[in-house]
């Protein structure tokens, strides 16, 4: 690595100034004079500089095979690899014989770790007979990759275990309204907002296996617990069981999961879910994905239950930024919508509901391993069949949000200390249905 590290400064000198003999050039006139500063301050080794400054002519210059290249260049000798990949490909699209740029478009792809990209890439440059410099620079990444390849044995198997500790305050644990009567008759004071300290417990296992490169399937099971102090009737255990399978196709993701959940309710059987998602992921520029994604759901509750039993049908699509390096933002924002509707006849009472969820990610360094959470979701949902009020028969139409925040700190790689806060309301147009609640979160994580 020190080898290619000192070859690629030499190197960028050299590459522009054979850039200039094979590729399309802008004429003097028309090239901006901080343009041409940006072309001194990479030769000059400013390359994060020249970055800030070309990258704001984009919109005016994307497609100039010239341009792109040196955006590119900027973008690679800056640490931003992904873009570069993106102005690169864009230049050698336009004009074919645009050498440096193919060099370095083999150099990002190594700095992102595709190393058959990579060399894909740095042997094209080798049919352009270069100087003799740069067949170094091509020369010792070649050699590099296939060291790289020689130590990396390929793992079929990962498994990870994780065993979770934690302990909150939750002002309405039940999710019940804040009323202590409804329709002139006393409500149980179960089905009254109870506020209550807890604990929790999750025990975690995943795991994959590699069919091959682009194929992987998948296992992984949880269980859940949580005790309440002052609120024992919603001491509840989850256990949760899924598998499916990842394809990558090119740059672009598939994968479908079946799962089983039951949940247990002070000591009892509550309802189960079983379920099949499949989502797409398709690649729409270097950090921007577009996901799209279908869940089906079987609800199922006890016999003696009141509840209804329902089929689940929920449709959504959204963009996923992200970014491995650190203090950039990742963010996701999905937009959804949804039917249930109820197995039984004489429970009419389906729904339909729409929503949107957003999220954002902030990795602040590497060296304090903070990583920072923000995440909002709006739903409103409406009921048919009509419900009973002070007013008479009503239709029944819920707006639920919800905003968390949570900041995780890793220490030592295998511990994690995670701290959370989340506010949700839920406001409806029968009174019985409106619920507020806090919770938060002090949370103590061991991976294996």
């Amino acid at each position: 690595m020190y080898c290619i590290r000192n070859t690629t400064l030499l190197g960028i000198v050299l590459l522009s100034l054979w850039q200039g003999l094979h590729a399309a050039t802008l004429p003097e006139s028309a090239i901006p004079k901080t343009i041409k500063q940006a072309m001194a301050d990479v030769k000059s080794g400013q390359a994060n500089k020249a970055y800030k400054t070309l990258i704001k002519y984009e919109e005016q210059l994307a497609g100039v095979p010239q341009y792109d290249y040196l955006l590119g260049l900027s973008a690679l000798e800056s640490g931003d690899a992904g873009y570069a990949v993106f102005a690169l490909q864009r230049s050698i699209s336009i004009d074919k014989s645009n050498a440096g740029a193919v060099l370095d478009l083999g150099r990002a792809y190594y700095k992102l770790g595709e190393y058959d990209e990579s060399e894909k890439s740095l042997r094209k440059v080798l049919a352009y007979n270069p100087p003799t410099n740069v067949k170094n620079v091509v020369a010792n990444y070649l050699s590099s990759i296939h060291q790289i390849r020689n130590k990396s044995k390929p793992t079929r198997f990962q498994n990870n275990v994780v065993v979770n500790f934690g302990s909150g305050y939750d002002s309405n644990a039940n999710s019940a309204p804040s009323i202590d009567n409804y329709l002139q008759t006393p409500l149980h004071e179960q089905s009254q907002a109870s506020p209550s300290a807890y604990a929790s417990t999750d025990l975690a296992y995943s795991g994959s296996y590699a069919i091959n490169k682009s194929l992987s399937s998948n296992i992984s099971s949880k269980y859940s617990a949580k005790q309440f102090e002052k609120a024992s009737f919603v001491n509840s255990e989850m256990y949760n069981l899924s598998t499916g399978f990842q394809k990558i196709i090119k740059t672009d993701m598939l994968s479908a999961n079946i799962s089983y959940m039951q949940s247990v309710l002070d000591g009892k059987k509550s309802g189960s879910n079983t379920g099949l998602a499949i989502q797409w992921q398709q690649l729409l520029k270097p950090r921007l994905k577009l996901s799209m994604f279908t869940q089906l759901a079987r609800l199922r509750n006890p016999p003696e239950s009141a509840s209804r039993d329902t089929n689940q049908t929920n449709f959504g699509w959204g963009f996923i930024h992200d970014s491995k390096k650190p203090g950039v933002w990742q963010g996701t924002l999905t937009f959804l919508s949804g039917k249930a509707i109820p197995r039984r006849s004489d429970m009419p009472y389906g729904n339909a509901n729409y929503g949107v969820m957003t999220s954002f990610v902030h990795i602040q360094s590497d060296k304090y391993k903070t990583t920072n959470m923000f995440s909002a979701v709006f739903i409103n949902s409406s009921y048919e069949g009509e419900f009973p009020t002070e007013t008479g028969m009503r239709s029944r139409r819920d707006s639920l949000s919800t905003y968390s925040a949570a900041s995780i700190v890793t220490i030592e790689k295998f511990w994690q200390i995670t701290v959370s806060l989340a506010s949700t309301k839920n406001n409806s147009s029968i009174g019985l249905f409106d619920f507020e609640r806090v919770a938060s979160n002090v949370t103590i994580r061991r991976v294996f």
